[in-house]
């Protein structure tokens, strides 16, 4: 099932997800899935 990360969310730490993730917030943290949406609003400071 794919996730969002809405854009007046913060989130730290790494994120394993088995299908898409889409980002519109803020990241701190690796990111690791099958497919991974970046919005322009999104901010991430980690790995993809």
């Amino acid at each position: 099932m794919p996730s969002v990360i809405l854009r007046d969310t913060k989130l730290q730490g790494n994120i394993t997800q088995k299908d898409s993730i889409t980002i519109d917030g803020i990241v701190v943290g690796d990111i690791k899935a099958e497919e991974v949406i970046i919005h322009e609003n999104a901010n991430i400071t980690g790995n993809i």
